[in-house]
């Protein structure tokens, strides 16, 4: 959660399962020496030689909320965040059961003749506590953050219902902090209706 005078609000950000990576008959080879972000798992494999399908389950309404602190009374100081993946073990058995269905969509009559093996996570994983193992392992974020400046009535709420700061004079949070719940799709969409609704706030305040 992150600290606004007096109010918090909490960090909310998907989970991603990491990586799942099948051999596959047809699959056009692409390959990345820089690539922006991979699991741990995904790491570890190196760089894929061969044709290949990568999926990555993830859950886009987590029980689990991370935390943004100050790190210091200096503003040039980073943040200190903690977004507390799979901190809820109901995420874990909800991230666990998309990845058991990804693994029966590989396994259908369609799809099955084009797969050659399953790399990640593996045919070993299969019980409760190896899904758990394998997903504290090589879960990510899935990017599109929201909620540490949520918009609201209530007492936690950070800004208003015109993204005023609560308690303060003058400022205002315009960006995708102010969303109180992940939406189920991109965030892009909506922070745009964010900002340009908040553009006519400033608007109409001069």
């Amino acid at each position: 959660m992150t600290i606004w005078a007096g109010r918090a609000g909490e960090l909310r950000v998907p989970a991603s399962s990491g990586c799942w990576l099948l051999s596959a008959k047809g699959a056009s080879v692409r390959c990345s020496r820089s690539r922006r972000r991979v699991s741990p798992a995904m790491a570890a494999t190196g760089l894929m030689s061969d044709a290949a399908v990568t999926v990555n389950p993830s859950i886009c309404h987590p029980k689990t909320s991370g935390t943004v602190r100050l790190r210091s009374p200096r503003p040039e100081d980073p943040p200190v965040i903690n977004y507390c993946l799979l901190g809820e073990p109901d995420d874990v058995v909800a991230l666990a059961k998309v990845c058991r269905n990804t693994r029966a969509i590989f396994a259908t009559a369609t799809m099955r003749p084009y797969v050659l093996s399953e790399r990640l996570p593996g045919k070993h994983v299969q019980n409760v506590s190896d899904w758990a193992a394998y997903l504290r392992s090589s879960a990510f974020r899935a990017e599109h953050p929201v909620g540490t400046c949520r918009m609201g009535n209530g007492n936690g709420a950070v800004v208003d219902e015109r993204s005023r700061v609560r308690g303060i004079d003058g400022l205002r949070v315009i960006d995708a902090s102010v969303i109180p719940a992940l939406p189920s799709g991109n965030t892009t969409a909506p922070t745009i209706m964010v900002a340009e609704r908040g553009a006519d706030f400033v608007r109409e305040t001069r």
